[in-house]
């Protein structure tokens, strides 16, 4: 499988290292100062990286049960709907419903949000879409009408389906995802669905579908703008990928075989009275990809440019952006993509510095889309952890306790503690869900928080740009880590022992924002847009 993947897109005999070099020393604040910053508050007891799964002490929901049609059910996000620095969390459960599980520092309290059989909800997206700082939540798959619910500040939310108009829009019974992004920089937060539309002349109501927020959380359909919405979709990501100040789409849709390719859509700004994107699809050797269930975006090898991580059947891939609307398919150069069998089949994940050295690592959940044979083994594929040794991807699961093995889907990075290191949630079907808290280290890292001036109040699409005494990093603030999950739109940045030079925010709008931070800075920020 891993040779089917490398000779569907150009591909290379060696990758970039994943390290970040920078020439430019420039800084608003005096990097040789040596005055200490404020004592750490949150890492009393730092040891050696690892995870430890709390669910049973935390109390996550059991996702144990008997059903094996397994299929796409499974998301889940970490999310903070009380704007306190901790994340909650949401989980599509099948028997009890959408809970949502609120985090009460080492214990959870529930709130049922949408009450019944919840084993449909194939996807979850997370953004603020009416402007009041309150991160809000749509969730739609097998049972139409698609959801939409707003925040009340509290974490409690309210059912604006109707009044926001997603309950009018007509979808097919079948494996709904979406992503939250100002694809039209009005300020506002858009949405893109992505659909089944496999099959000879797909109706409406299977086809993907663009939703434009008039700035209040009523959406409109302005399908027509795109160039394709067919394919059999299950995930997508808004990001900008050549770095032009717009985000660009691309959505991964699977059984590539008997369907069509995944879809790149560059966006190119207003058209009159509408919008125009580009499709590069046929051009970017970046949408021959077998049977991906999700995308990721990431900076994995620190250029500035956002790379695109899919999880597949058989072999993950890893897809290396040239900035100029290609990439070089990198699979084969990196290792560690190839699954135990060409059977397995790998679907939520997310980049994120587990140990905070500054470099991205990919974590993704693995399983049956089924029952299974057990004969294949296909239930026993377990979770990965890929992390960067001398260029190379090497599986690091096994030795931090995350090598799970059951049938895994959603899956979301995010901050159960106060502390600088990212934890986990798998979510698993059939069997007890994961939830994996950090052991903090004694390695340093910047968490930031933006607050936008507009709509976008949470800054989905900004990117944040940390200069250091050794190499800049780049991450870009996204609510969507890959199939399935869903986050808090935040930059956390490992930083190791570096010392901080320079903080740059390039907001969505196109202004740029340097923020001064003290060079040994550990832990959250929060940035004002002016």
């Amino acid at each position: 499988m891993l040779l089917l993947l490398a000779c569907t897109s150009t591909t290379v005999d060696t990758a970039p290292a994943p390290q970040a070099t920078d020439t430019d020393t420039t800084a608003d604040t005096d990097p040789t100062q040596d005055t200490a910053p404020p004592p750490d508050p949150w890492c009393t007891e730092p040891g050696e990286p690892g995870f430890q799964d709390v669910a049973e002490a935390w109390g996550l929901a059991d996702t144990t049960d008997e059903d094996p049609d397994r299929k796409e059910a499974g998301a889940v996000a970490l999310v903070d709907l009380d704007d306190d620095g901790l994340d909650d969390l949401v989980l599509a459960h099948r028997s009890r419903g959408l809970l949502v599980q609120h985090n009460l520092g080492g214990s959870f309290s529930d709130e049922v949000v949408l009450d019944g059989d919840a084993q449909s909800l194939s996807g979850l997206a997370i953004g603020d879409v009416d402007g009041d700082r309150d991160l809000d939540l749509w969730a739609g798959g097998y049972s139409p009408p698609m959801r939409l619910f707003l925040n009340d500040g509290q974490g409690g939310f309210t059912d604006a389906s109707t009044s926001s108009g997603m309950d009018s829009f007509p979808v097919a019974p079948q494996k709904l995802d979406a992503v939250f992004g100002d694809f039209d920089g009005d300020g506002d937060l858009d949405l893109f669905v992505n659909h089944d539309g496999g099959g000879t002349n797909p109706g409406e109501e299977k086809l993907d579908k663009l939703l434009q927020n008039d700035g209040t959380g009523v959406f409109t359909d302005v399908s027509d703008w795109l160039p394709g919405r067919t394919g059999v979709g299950w995930s997508s990501v808004w990001t900008d990928l050549d770095l032009d100040g717009d985000v660009d789409l691309y959505t991964a849709n699977a059984d590539q075989a008997t369907h069509e390719p995944s879809r790149l859509s560059r966006n190119d700004g207003a058209d009159g009275d509408g919008w125009r994107f580009t499709d590069l699809s046929g051009t970017c050797a970046c949408t021959n990809n077998h049977n991906p269930m999700g995308v990721s975006a990431g900076d994995y090898d620190a250029d500035g440019l956002q790379d695109l991580f899919l999880t597949n059947t058989g072999a993950n891939q890893l897809l290396w952006n040239q900035g100029d609307g290609t990439f070089v398919d990198v699979t084969a150069a990196v290792g560690g993509l190839a699954l135990e069998s060409d059977d397995h089949m790998s679907f939520g994940a997310a980049w994120f510095d587990h140990e905070n050295d500054g470099t991205l690592d990919l974590f993704f959940s693995s399983g049956p889309l089924s029952g299974g044979a057990p004969e294949a083994g296909l239930a026993e594929q377990a979770d990965q952890l890929l992390v960067w040794e001398e260029g190379r991807l090497v599986d690091a699961a096994p030795s931090l306790g995350l090598d799970d093995r059951s049938a895994g889907r959603g899956v979301a990075a995010g901050r159960l503690d106060d502390d600088g290191f990212l934890d986990l949630v798998v979510s698993n079907l059939g069997s007890p869900s994961r939830l994996y808290r950090a052991q903090c280290t004694e390695a340093r890292a910047l968490v930031v928080d933006l607050v936008g001036s507009g709509a976008n109040t949470w800054g989905i699409g900004a990117r944040v740009v940390v200069h250091t005494d050794s190499g800049t990093f780049t991450r870009e603030v996204t609510a969507k880590p890959g199939w399935g999950g869903a986050v808090t739109p935040r930059a956390h940045i490992g930083l190791g022992d570096r010392r901080v030079e320079r903080v740059t925010v390039h907001w969505p709008d196109g202004a740029e924002q340097v923020v001064d931070v003290h060079p040994l800075v550990d832990g959250r920020v929060v940035v004002h847009q002016p």
